[in-house]
């Protein structure tokens, strides 16, 4: 039997769970119609005045399941025999006390996943509070998209973009104190878009 990962049953199903890098050996034979859920590492926080961080992209071929972004379950695929490495991402660092509107305190993007030619987007890093025009106030590109810091009337950052097929867009920071910052993207839904003072 196949191996690698922490193996369950439910009913006709083998199911191996990697919750950290390794490797899926199937030493004898071929898997053909396997299922797979791969979810990449979420996106880091800012730390002024800042965003959410988006979650990992979200990517199932699970039957009567979806993947992320709104998209629908993918096909199953066949699984040659061998041994395949699984990459499971980490999650993005949030961002770190400092001058406002550096690159150090927004949020750093996830890592991958990726499973054979599967590759899930880690999710993008929050943007943070930043002067007119920063492109730090924005929140980061990714699975899902990180959400952007607050900022002046007239001057609030863009949530990132998720990535069609495993996340939403950010949402929004606010315009005016209290420059609040905008949710981080899901795989369910885009992040959530703070009103304006």
């Amino acid at each position: 039997a196949p191996t690698g990962g922490a193996i369950t049953t439910s009913g006709n199903f083998r199911i191996h769970t990697f919750t950290s890098s390794g490797t899926f050996a199937t030493s004898a034979y071929s898997i053909s119609n396997a299922e797979y859920l791969v979810i990449a590492g979420g996106g880091g926080g800012g730390s002024d005045i800042a965003g959410g961080g988006g979650a990992g992209g979200y990517r199932s071929s699970v039957v009567g399941q979806s993947s992320g972004g709104g998209g629908s379950a993918e096909a199953r695929i066949t699984v040659a025999q061998g041994n395949h490495t699984v990459t499971v991402g980490a999650g993005g660092a949030g961002g770190t006390a400092g001058t406002r509107d550096t690159d150090t305190t927004t949020g750093t993007t996830g890592s991958n996943s990726v499973f054979g030619s599967i590759t899930s987007l880690g999710g993008g890093g929050a943007g943070v509070y930043g002067a007119a025009n920063s492109p730090r106030r924005d929140g980061k590109s990714g699975g899902s998209g990180g959400g952007s810091g607050g900022g002046d009337a007239g001057d609030r950052g863009i949530g990132g973009a998720g990535t069609s097929g495993q996340g939403y867009v950010g949402g929004q920071g606010s315009e005016g104190n209290p420059y609040d910052g905008g949710g981080g993207g899901g795989a369910g839904a885009a992040g959530g878009t703070r009103a304006s003072a």
